[in-house]
């Protein structure tokens, strides 16, 4: 069976992610992990087995399509890639000063205006949408894992205002 651009790029995150689960696994813990602490481990782990998961259904859903609109394919889409890594750079930057809930909703926004090509959402519906998986998100690791996630450098006074 000879396999398309879509299936080869599927087969490419699922061994990614598997070479991800080999690497992780030998992550050394150099201090005593608490029981109720899920270790260096838990998010490499669940990045793994996100590349994996999403490998393999890119690879189901793309056996029955034939080739569709390709992402990158002219130089508007490296256009947008590099608009994408900046937004990237500027999440990673805005946690540090505004925290994770607001660079969060930031980022999620942007990305899914930017990832939606032809079917763009309306402002509201992706900022709802960024606003559901960010606070989710924060709950959980805050929560449910117990890792603390950053909360800003410029937000804490007003957090702490606000107590």
């Amino acid at each position: 069976m000879k396999f398309g651009k879509q299936q080869n790029l599927s087969l490419l995150y699922i061994l990614f992610g598997m070479a991800l689960f080999a690497m992780t696994s030998q992550i050394k813990y150099r201090f005593a992990v608490a029981t109720e602490d899920v270790g260096p481990r838990f998010f490499p782990y669940c990045c793994a087995a996100g590349f994996v998961l999403c490998g393999l259904g890119k690879f189901v859903s793309s056996l029955g399509k034939g080739s569709g609109k390709p992402f990158i394919g002219s130089l508007s889409g490296w256009g947008r890639m590099a608009v994408i890594l900046l937004v990237l750079l500027l999440y990673v930057y805005g946690l540090k000063y505004i925290g994770y809930l607001a660079s969060g909703f930031l980022l999620m926004t942007a990305l899914v205006l930017m990832l939606g090509l032809d079917r763009r959402p309306p402002l509201w519906k992706a900022m709802l949408f960024s606003a559901v998986v960010t606070l989710s998100t924060y709950l959980f690791f805050e929560n449910a894992v117990h890792v603390l996630l950053p909360s800003g450098v410029w937000m804490k006074p007003l957090l702490r205002a606000l107590r």
